[in-house]
């Protein structure tokens, strides 16, 4: 397991599934000290890394981006899903996925998924990125890694991690490196005219008091 000290700033980024053009940054941790596998354990069973988070912004979910680190080796794609959660972990079937390539370049790098059908998002929703490298049946067979903070820090969510088949394990402090990107939406015409028309009757509704109380001052006096 590799490990190193990173502060994440302005790197190379990869994108998978479209135009680079996202919405507003909206959730991230960005400091690397540690680089988990993704893949068969030593012992042979297969394991799957997650990373939980609290959305922001509402809107529509339109990017995520890992910071992962490819090996020279690399010949098979890494699978990265989102799920909804219940009571922090992930459930049902997967919202969305897609795959990252290997680029044929080793090293670390922002990998980008622009999601072609963005998925509809409220503050307060939490949902969670898992990770997986399904052909990396054999120990010792890892391509993949997701860096990672092993202090922690992003207060939104947590790191997962699973064996194949079992249930999820919440394994804090650590959090992964990710970004999300939220399209926020605006509101419509008509609710725009509605909230014009009830700034006016507020605005009314003041000026009339106002009045009542200079006339109520005058006959006292």
């Amino acid at each position: 397991m590799r490990r190193a000290t990173l502060v994440l700033g302005a790197c190379a980024v990869l994108a998978w599934g479209g135009s680079a053009v996202a919405g507003t940054i909206d959730q991230s941790h960005a400091i690397a000290n540690n680089s988990p596998l993704v893949g068969a354990a030593p012992w042979g069973t297969q394991y799957e890394l997650g990373q939980t988070f609290t959305v922001g912004l509402t809107g529509r979910l339109d990017q995520v981006e890992l910071y992962l680190l490819e090996s020279a080796n690399a010949t098979r794609a890494l699978h990265i899903e989102l799920f909804a959660t219940t009571s922090g972990l992930p459930s049902g079937a997967a919202l969305a996925s897609t795959t990252f390539d290997p680029s044929g370049t080793a090293g670390s790098a922002w990998r980008s998924w622009i999601l072609t059908s963005p998925l509809s998002v409220s503050v307060g929703d939490v949902l969670a990125i898992v990770a997986s490298d399904p052909g990396s049946t054999q120990p010792g067979s890892f391509q993949w890694q997701w860096w990672s903070d092993d202090r922690g820090g992003y207060a939104g969510g947590t790191d997962l991690y699973r064996i194949v088949g079992d249930p999820w394990v919440a394994y804090p402090p650590r959090d992964y490196d990710f970004r999300t990107y939220v399209n926020v939406v605006p509101l419509p015409p008509s609710a725009l005219s509605g909230l014009a028309l009830f700034g006016g009757w507020l605005a009314l509704a003041r000026l009339r008091r106002r009045r009542s109380a200079s006339r109520t001052q005058r006959q006292l006096a």
